[in-house]
């Protein structure tokens, strides 16, 4: 889960809280109000397929509203056809989204 904290930076933190992840409102414990993006991940067995949904919303008086969703937990198609589909939609979002990323702030190593 990502949210803004009092201060304007960014949080970074697991969710221990169970909830439907279809549910357009829950509760979300010690999260400060405000916007919030939680991602879940669901694996297979045999960890070949992970799955993810981004819960876009905000957080108010300790409730998640949900907004929007960006993907899915539905198991995909394990052919190698499908994966190879899948390999090649990544790199070219990737590639769009390149310009994005190119001024981000580096990291010194201290």
């Amino acid at each position: 889960m990502a949210s803004i904290d009092a201060s304007g930076r960014p949080r970074v933190a697991p969710v221990v809280t169970d909830f439907d992840v279809d549910s357009d409102l829950f509760r979300l414990d010690d999260v400060p109000d405000g916007p919030v993006v939680i991602l879940v991940h669901q694996e297979s067995e045999d960890m070949a397929d992970l799955r993810q949904l981004s819960l876009i919303g905000s957080v108010r008086d300790g409730y998640c509203s949900v907004t929007s969703r960006v993907g899915s937990l539905a198991p995909r198609p394990s052919t190698s056809r499908a994966q190879l589909a899948t390999i090649r939609s990544m790199a070219k979002r990737a590639r769009a989204n390149r310009d994005l990323i190119a001024d981000w702030p580096r990291t010194r190593a201290s």
